[in-house]
């Protein structure tokens, strides 16, 4: 194994510089190399194991010891015994002007930080031992012990990877003696132990650092700074590995056809760039775009412009960031189309308070479009769960299981075949759940195994069924803080039975007329707060894609891929 240590050229040189990471360069085309890419570099042409060490902690501050060492230098010493040298000449050959003038001069001060006035050019270490004990700033500075383990060819191939970092008064070497000890350090993950040879020596097995010196053996370097053989094996993800490839421009030609999202590079700067175009198929997968601040509405303006070119059907475009995007899109869309006449803008809620209408807890359509009724019921108490879930977060969700049973069962009573109702309102639920609370009285239900299931709840233990009726009125009345979801669960349209569909001139989101269309409906929800804009669209999603889902069994078809696009 090897050890490096701090090599000093003068007694207390550890206070001078080493070169700073800063001010050197770890280009591959550069004649400097960072240390650690030669390690690397070493490691990977080995089977064997290697270790690499750096061990590092916060000197103590030694401003005062700094600020002596700086009155030494001003003297024309470095230490006790070159003071002591210093003066028995001056008792015995005298001491000339020119000596006493430099040593008493009033622009070299004594305090940390004003030997140096004005940066210039070049690296920190060009400047004198006074300059740079300012520079290495005595109060952030860090004890550092440096040791490798390895096969002895590839250990010896890398004790002078450090050496490059010296300076002109302070250095970086290796030594290899002390094996067993190092090798305990190593081990403990210990600093090097200072012994009575090193204290009155010019080695320290302790290299002193500032934070910018630490940062050359402690700073992985980009893999643009590795050789090329070296790459794969730094652990680097592949497209850091190599240069960026050209672009399959075969490949991409056949993205021709439909929302254009982008353009590729070529791989020539004097060709154009390929557009990117995706089929409404294609378009069936999630795409995401991701970017800094800026360019994401624009594109997002863009995407519903080619798509409404390019593809049939409606477009539905949700932005809740409540800016400006609707507003650049109808502007986009009347220059380059000419009109306006198949944009909807629906902001929500409207300038009135007004919400889209479509209900919630209503079998109806489904029952209408030949789903069996358990089925509808059991769809509506699965959406509803869902919505919970979404609103409460998943872990508070399924905390309380048993008012999430009783929840459950009480939608189901309230759609009975008998007693029940094909639509209902949430708060007709709410009052189902109060009556059960405090009068113990379940709503009237047909199936005798629901009704036991039900009824079993009030001959347990009574603190437990408070604190499950607690739960689930809980959850009812949870939604109730956002008032746009309550007034969106309460509405149930009227239906026409003779013909199986919802009444005529009523307030209603009429998505079956959306659904034929080639529409773009840009729904605004910039006025809720992110998260209430969130639970609305996974609302009207929701209720979306049930709705094409009904279409199917109403035999009206169902949207093929390039007849919707969302």
């Amino acid at each position: 194994m090897v050890r490096w240590g701090g090599v000093e050229t003068k007694n207390n040189d550890w206070m001078t510089l080493l070169s700073q990471f800063s001010e050197v360069s770890v280009d591959i085309e550069e004649a400097f190399r960072s240390p650690l890419s030669v390690l690397l570099e070493q490691a990977t042409e080995t089977n064997e194991p290697f270790l690499f060490q750096a061990v590092f902690t916060p000197r103590r501050d030694w401003t005062k010891e700094a600020e002596a060492h700086k009155r030494n230098l001003k003297m024309g010493t470095t230490g006790m015994w070159s003071a002591f040298r210093q003066e028995a000449g001056a008792m015995l050959f005298g001491t000339s002007e020119e000596e006493r003038r430099q040593r008493h001069r009033p622009d070299t001060p004594e305090q940390i930080g004003g030997t140096l006035s004005g940066g210039g050019d070049g690296p920190s270490t060009r400047h004198s031992r006074m300059g740079q004990i300012d520079l290495k700033q005595p109060t952030v500075t860090f004890d550092l012990s440096l040791r490798a383990g390895g096969e002895p060819s590839v250990i010896n191939g890398v004790t002078g990877a450090f050496t490059a970092l010296s300076g002109p008064y302070y250095g970086v070497e290796e030594a290899v003696d002390a094996v067993d000890r190092e090798f305990e350090d190593l081990c403990g993950a210990r600093l090097g132990r200072t012994g009575i040879r090193e204290r009155f020596g010019n080695t320290n097995p302790i290299i002193v650092t500032s934070p910018d010196e630490l940062a050359n053996f402690v700073t992985v370097p980009n893999t643009g700074a590795l050789p090329k053989a070296s790459r794969g094996a730094s652990g680097g993800s592949p497209d850091a590995r190599s240069p960026l490839t050209a672009t399959d421009e075969e490949l991409l030609a056949k993205f021709d056809t439909g929302m254009c999202i982008g353009e590729a590079e070529t791989a020539t700067p004097d060709r154009p760039n390929i557009p990117i175009s995706l089929t409404a198929e294609q378009l069936t997968h999630h795409v995401l775009r991701a970017s800094t601040t800026g360019g994401k509405t624009t594109a997002m303006v863009n995407d519903g412009l080619s798509a409404y070119e390019e593809l049939n059907g409606p477009i539905f475009i949700f932005d809740k960031k409540g800016g400006s995007m609707a507003t650049e899109y109808k502007r986009a869309h009347f220059r380059r189309f000419g009109d306006l006449d198949e944009v909807i803008h629906l902001p929500v809620p409207g300038p009135n308070g007004e919400l889209p209408a479509f209900p919630f807890f209503d079998i109806r359509p489904q029952v209408a479009a030949g789903m069996s009724r358990e089925a509808a019921v059991q769809e509506k108490v699965d959406r509803y769960n869902e919505l919970l879930e979404y609103v409460l977060g998943e872990e508070q969700h399924n905390q309380a299981f048993v008012a999430q049973e009783i929840l459950s069962n009480l939608i189901v009573a309230l759609f009975d075949p008998v007693y029940g109702d094909e639509a209902f309102a949430i708060s007709d639920l709410l009052g189902a759940a109060t009556r059960m609370q405090t009068e113990q009285v379940i709503p009237d239900v047909s199936d005798p195994e629901l009704h036991a299931t039900l009824r079993r709840h009030f001959s347990g233990d009574e603190r437990r069924f408070a604190t499950s009726i607690d739960a689930v009125l809980n959850r009812i009345t949870k939604l109730k803080e956002r008032d746009f979801i309550w007034r969106m669960l309460n509405f149930v349209p009227e239906w026409d039975d003779d013909t199986r569909q919802y009444a005529d001139e009523q307030m209603l989101l009429d998505l079956d007329r959306l659904l034929d269309s080639s529409k773009v409906i840009l729904v605004d929800t910039g006025e809720f707060r992110p998260a209430s804009s969130n639970v609305f669209t996974v609302l009207m999603l929701d209720y979306l894609w049930s709705w094409v889902r009904l279409r199917e069994r109403w035999n009206r078809g169902v949207p093929a891929p390039d007849e919707d696009t969302v």
